[in-house]
Parts: C-alpha cells; structure tokens; sequence
C-alpha cells in the first residue's frame, strides 16, 4: 500500500543503494507494521521536491486508547500541503476503508485539505490496466509493483503544489542577468545550466513573474 508506493518513489529518486536500501520504508502486511512515521524527500528529474510522509494505517473501529497513543503522530496530517490516500485497488472492501479513512480525517479536522485517492495494486484489479487516468480527476489508478500510474499521480501533486504558482522552463540570455538574479532571490530553482545560449532554468515562481519572464523574453 502506501510503504509500496514511498518505497517506489524512494528508487526513482535516486541509485539503489546502501543507504537507500536502508531508507527503505518497512513493508508488512499487519497493523501498525511501523509506529513511527516516516519522511522522506523525494527529488525527481525536473519535478519539484517534496516531503513525502508516511502515516500509520487507518481501521475501523480503532480503540480509543490506541487513538490516543497515536494522536501526536496522525495530528502531523493536519500540516500537509495535499493528502494521499493510498487504499488496495484489488481489496474488495477499498471503498469501506476509505470511508474510516474520511471519518478519521473528519475527527482530525483535517477534511478540508486538498486529497488524491490513490488506488494501487491495479495491475491485480485490471490485468489488461485498461482503467483511464482523468487529468481533472482526483483519483489516480497506480501499481506501485509495475510503475502504471506514477507519472499521472506526479502530475496531480504538481497542480495542487502549483495552485499559486507557476513551472517555467526557460533560456535566460546572459544578457538577461537581472531576470536571473530575481529568480534566485524568489523562485524555487528546480535545475540550472549554462548553456551556448544562456541560462537554462527550470524553476517555480510566482504567476506574475513567470509572466514578466515570458513577456521579457518573447
């Protein structure tokens, strides 16, 4: 489930090694397989970095006494920027754990914070993997085990982390030197390389200057 998919992301991000390895998410299916949770910075070619934090699992019907000995560690959610809610895809009773899911998420008063149901394991659901991804959608099919999926789910990330901002991707002249230093005191710089031609930049800015930066530029 959601270890599956951290562990994914963990690969992509980087060479497989030791410490990767050791960086490895605990994948067990039990409950509260780990009680900790984990955080992990993803950083992927030419997309934005992120935080990535892995929760206990929600279950209904969870003791209150347990409730409280995790409280600390699901009151985290309340402080993320989107929600993944990762559920098995090919587990007949998803739709009944993402509704505990929502009730939990309810009583954490974390419901109005943007979500993107995450359904993995999709590949045992639809042999063939005919389900289609919407862009507009809020769901997004996965398998963490064959990678269908993961671009579409990183594109919707992008969107809710771009709400306000936007992604350019630009060849700033070195005649240009003041558009780069404005990026540099106010933009997210993603990647930069010099180039025969200029500055070539990839970064998250706001929407005004990325439009001043177009304007300059055409």
């Amino acid at each position: 489930g959601k270890s599956s998919l951290m562990n994914l992301l963990l690969e992509m991000s980087g060479p497989v090694s030791e410490r990767a390895v050791e960086k490895k998410v605990f994948e067990k299916d039990m409950l509260f397989a780990t009680l900790d949770t984990s955080i992990r910075q993803i950083t992927l070619p030419g997309r934005l970095p992120f935080l990535l934090s892995d929760t206990v699992g929600f279950i209904e019907d969870i003791p209150h006494d347990l409730i409280k000995a995790f409280r600390s560690t699901l009151a985290e959610v309340k402080y993320a920027d989107v929600l993944l809610i990762v559920m098995d895809s090919s587990d007949p009773h998803h739709d009944m754990h993402k509704k505990v899911t929502e009730e939990t998420l309810r009583d954490l008063d974390a419901l109005t914070i943007p979500k993107i149901y995450v359904y993995n394991k999709s590949d045992l659901r639809d042999k063939d993997l005919s389900i289609e991804n919407v862009p507009e959608s809020d769901n997004v099919y996965i398998s963490a085990r064959t990678g269908y999926g993961i671009d579409e789910l990183l594109e919707k990330l992008e969107d809710v982390f771009l709400k306000d901002s936007k992604k350019i991707d630009v060849i700033i002249p070195y005649t240009d030197g003041d558009l780069l230093n404005r990026l540099h005191d106010s933009a997210s710089i993603i990647s930069e390389e010099h180039t025969a031609d200029g500055t070539h930049v990839t970064a998250v800015c706001s929407t005004a200057l990325a439009d001043h930066i177009a304007s300059r530029l055409a």
